[in-house]
């Protein structure tokens, strides 16, 4: 691996999803909800979680197994693995199409048209692991917002532009996502096919071995799907106004996926740099010490932010408030510490290979996630779905916590909760005197924006030692 070509990557890939997800996610996604309804968007909403909880069946870990064997050259043959994601992607349809039919789901085409762009995108996963396996980081990095793009330059015209007379709805939104998926899947099958990256020839032995060894990933990830996406499904199948209540939940959830995403980020990077140097005590402990910093803080004052300013936060995205949806929101973003502990902890557990113990977190955080949510959805619809959230979430990232440090015996560093309990209070009393003395939300929030800069400006070293010693 060269590290120029991997340092060049990693930048590019960072900086392309800081600055093209957060249009997606706030300036398509959103304003798509704000068109359609909270009622429309809820019922897309609970189908989208149903269609990625069981994700993980399309792929079963082909993908890393894909980039990882192409990378280190010992896969160099096959003749099957096309056919084999094919089945992979077939099994999948029919297991979301089976549960949808024994959950009452009827809504057909919103579900066919949900699977098939999940399938797409499954494979288009597939096919950047193939690039990124033969080294070709910066192409892969503008693959990963490519389809992102095409949706933003078609969509936006729908959404935002009064001459387009011909409305945007729920299932003209899925087509044209079909449609970019679609198109991105070509470009990256193309790119391979011209530089001849996909290997032929030969056969693929021991299939049913290399899938039993990827089994454990691959229930990793649906059981984290599960924990995530669950309660959004259920939402919309158990509450007498299920659909309402889900894109009510989905409005408040939109701000907690966006926070994930630097989460999601780092545990990316931080996978293959704790396998490598796992055994190098002193340096895992300051690595995984000083991404902690940077999540929970960061973290942390986004959500103190978004909680003291819930109203105003929810009039500029949605141009309404209700206590109820305000309430909705606050519980909801309060789970965003323990959804960056989680990705920071789970990346150390899965890069020790630790899966069985976190198999059995994820377990027991899911069955504590449904249960609570089955008794109390039916009763307090989406406020359930957020407090039952908080509950197994932090429970989950907490005991994750506990054994990844036991595991890899490093410090817990009691004193750094308290730097963050300073934190939490010193910003929730500024914005809060902000809020009492009626300064502009958008100038607090231009603060609390210049402070994440500020932290990440500080995390860079941190990126720059990882890219060196994964070389």
């Amino acid at each position: 691996m060269k590290a120029i070509s991997f340092a060049k990557g990693i930048s590019w890939t960072l900086l392309l999803n800081v600055l093209i997800k957060p249009i997606w996610i706030f300036g398509i996604d959103r304003q798509l909800q704000n068109e359609v309804g909270h009622e429309a968007y809820g019922v897309y909403f609970s189908l989208l979680n149903l269609s990625i909880i069981f994700s993980f069946l399309a792929d079963a870990g082909l993908s890393n197994l894909a980039n990882i064997k192409l990378a280190n050259g010992t896969w160099t043959k096959d003749s099957g693995l096309l056919q084999l994601k094919l089945k992979l992607s077939l099994l999948y349809a029919g297991v979301v199409f089976l549960v949808a039919f024994l959950s009452g789901i009827r809504n057909w085409e919103l579900l066919a048209l949900i699977v098939f762009i999940q399938v797409l995108s499954s494979f288009f996963v597939f096919l950047r692991s193939i690039i990124t396996g033969h080294q070709l980081f910066l192409t892969d990095a503008w693959l990963s917002v490519f389809d992102k793009m095409v949706m933003i330059l078609i969509c936006g015209p729908f959404l935002y532009l009064s001459f387009l007379s011909y409305p945007i709805n729920i299932i003209l939104f899925l087509w044209i996502q079909l449609g970019s998926a679609a198109v991105a899947v070509l470009i990256a099958a193309s790119i391979i096919a011209s530089k001849k990256l996909f290997p032929v020839g030969g056969k693929w032995e021991n299939k049913v071995v290399v899938l039993k060894s990827m089994l454990p990933f691959a229930l990793i990830i649906l059981l984290m799907s599960g924990l995530n996406r669950l309660d959004g499904f259920l939402l919309e199948r158990l509450h007498p106004d299920g659909a309402y209540q889900a894109g009510i939940y989905a409005s408040a959830y939109r701000l907690l996926d966006a926070g994930n995403m630097v989460g999601y980020l780092v545990a990316s990077l931080l996978v293959p740099f704790l396998a490598r140097n796992r055994a190098q005590k002193e340096l895992v402990e300051k690595t995984i010490l000083t991404a902690r910093h940077f999540l929970v803080i960061s973290g942390s004052v986004a959500a103190v932010f978004i909680i003291i300013f819930s109203t105003e936060v929810q009039q500029l995205l949605y141009h309404f408030a209700t206590p109820f949806s305000t309430e909705v929101l606050q519980w909801c973003i309060s789970v965003l510490p323990a959804y960056l502990l989680l990705h920071l902890y789970g990346s150390m557990l899965t890069a020790a290979l630790q899966l069985r113990v976190f198999i059995l977190i994820l377990l027991g955080c899911v069955f504590l996630n449904a249960f609570l949510n089955i008794m109390w959805i039916p009763m307090y619809g989406a406020a359930a779905c957020t407090k039952v959230a908080v509950v197994s979430q932090y429970l989950c990232a907490f005991c994750t916590m506990v054994l990844a440090t036991k595991k890899y015996d490093i410090g817990f560093h009691f004193k750094s909760v308290l730097l963050y309990l300073f934190v939490v209070l010193f910003f929730g009393l500024l914005f809060y005197a902000a809020k009492y003395f009626y300064m502009h939300s958008v100038l607090i929030l231009m603060v609390g924006l210049l402070f994440m800069l500020l932290l990440l400006f500080a995390y860079i070293s941190f990126v720059k030692k990882t890219i060196i010693l994964l070389r």
